[in-house]
């Protein structure tokens, strides 16, 4: 079963609260730990957040909004974490660290034993805050669960539903390895984005057949992409940690998980098998272990000029590519060699599916 017990709820190891993605998911666990809003406004120091220079910087604005200043450790150019990297840049003004499961994959059992480790004897005499990213592994099966102080995850970019997330936290409902820490405050009245997000999601679905119902997003204008595009500015601008739309959540409650997993397997395959082939670059993960439910198939080329002749080559064979991320703002070459590495020759296929499923690519 891809959605293990510890996500399905509460349980001895750990406490689940719908959010309408990863940002309110961050924002309300830097709530919970005192970390306030009118801190970072009155310009109070209160530490540092480490995160991996490979990343969506959106993951950037909560940790800033909460008082802490935001730098970054280096990724292999397989997107493993750089350990070495990541121990020589932490401090004891170290807050909090998080690490990110890239295209579905999770982080070899080294690194996830390294948080495990790095959670319960921190640095020093401090315990930074462990943030776990799921996003793009919110299906993969993870029958352990976290390693982390908490784990975040949206489920937007897998087609349904149109918003929410979670947060997961350490410690059992009775407040047990949690410091009896507070109810993370999740505002529950509809935003922006969640109006934007459901308009476009019911623009969408009426245009396709996906069995997914989730909606595709054309290259060209269209009234549902500029919708899409407003919610993801509101997204991005809103300092509130909100609840999963209710809407959303009775989507979610109704997925047929196990088929989505399935399907997503066979599709990363088809596109390996055409993608082998390929002469200007080969797939960062060749193989697809038990469990892992892909986001996409991510392809490295050999060199930074190769990455377009990749590209087109994979168009002409019918699988088209996205660009993800660029480097993290402040991130320099030499300073980060492999995520600069990777920004400039990784493209992640689309796996061939409905349009919908791959909505937030």
């Amino acid at each position: 079963m891809p959605l293990s017990a510890w996500q399905e709820a509460d349980g001895p190891g750990g406490q689940l609260w719908h959010t309408d993605g990863a940002r309110s998911a961050l924002r309300a666990a830097l709530q919970r730990e005192g970390f306030r809003s009118a801190d970072a406004l009155a310009g109070a120091g209160l530490g540092e957040a480490l995160l991996p220079a490979y990343l969506c910087d959106t993951l950037i604005g909560p940790f800033r909004q909460h008082g802490l200043s935001v730098r970054f450790y280096d990724v292999n150019p397989d997107l493993t974490v750089d350990m070495e990297d990541l121990d020589r840049r932490m401090t004891s003004h170290t807050r909090a660290v998080l690490f990110i499961h890239y295209f579905g994959f999770l982080q070899p059992e080294p690194v996830r034993q390294f948080f495990a480790d790095l959670r319960e004897k921190g640095v020093g005499a401090a315990h930074p805050l462990i943030f776990e990213d799921l996003t793009h592994a919110v299906w993969t099966d993870l029958p352990e669960g976290p390693v982390g102080d908490y784990a975040v995850a949206s489920y937007r970019k897998f087609g349904q539903p149109f918003d929410g997330g979670f947060l997961w936290a350490r410690g059992g409902a009775d407040g047990a390895g949690g410091g009896g820490r507070p109810e993370p405050e999740l505002n529950t009245w509809a935003s922006p984005a969640h109006c934007l997000s459901a308009l476009a999601w019911a623009l969408e679905a009426s245009e396709t057949d996906s069995p997914s119902g989730g909606g595709r997003r054309p290259d060209g204008p269209s009234t549902a992409r500029t919708l899409w595009d407003g919610a993801e500015r509101h997204y991005d601008r809103d300092r509130v940690a909100r609840s999963m739309a209710p809407g959303s959540k009775r989507m979610w409650e109704g997925l047929d998980r196990e088929a989505l997993v399935a399907c997503r397997r066979a599709a990363y395959r088809q596109a390996l098998e055409t993608a082998a082939a390929c002469p200007h670059g080969e797939a960062l993960r060749p193989h697809l272990p038990p469990g892992v439910c892909p986001l996409v198939l991510p392809m490295r080329a050999g060199t930074p000029a190769e990455r377009g002749p990749m590209r087109a080559w994979l168009a002409r064979k019918g699988l088209n590519t996205v660009l993800l991320w660029p480097p993290a703002p402040g991130v320099e070459r030499d300073d980060f060699p492999g995520a600069a590495e990777t920004a400039a020759c990784l493209a992640s296929v689309v796996l061939p599916l409905p349009p919908g499923d791959n909505r937030a690519l």
